[in-house]
């Protein structure tokens, strides 16, 4: 596993299940420095360069959170070609599709709010 593979999987998954919390999940490298996520919180598309990563995730909910960071990991081969790592990292995320917020209200004039008076 490449460290920019790493890298990507501890932003996207860090991404995922934001704040200060712990999960799983395998990836799964589509082109070089690109890889396809699927864990505990949803499913991500991530690509990092060195330290550095970046993604956008759905989680279960529908919800699309993009976000960015940095982190470290190490890992090691576990025999046919495979292998298993574990790392840490920081980010930060925003929501950026939420199928379940509330609609915005349409605004209101002023003969509505005073039944025309």
């Amino acid at each position: 596993m490449s460290n920019t593979l790493k890298t990507t999987l501890i932003i996207v998954g860090a991404m995922l299940l934001g704040g200060c919390s712990t999960g799983f999940g395998v990836s799964v490298p589509l082109v070089s420095g690109l890889s396809l996520g699927i864990g505990s919180g949803g499913i991500s598309l991530g690509t990092g360069i060195g330290p550095v990563g970046a993604g956008v995730g759905v989680g279960h909910g529908g919800r699309v959170s993009a976000g960015a960071g940095v982190g470290v990991g190490v890992g090691t081969s576990i025999g046919s070609g495979a292998s298993a790592g574990v790392g840490t990292g920081i980010s930060t995320s925003t929501v950026i599709y939420d199928p379940q917020a509330p609609a915005e209200a349409a605004p209101r004039e002023k003969a509505d709010l005073y039944d025309g008076n």
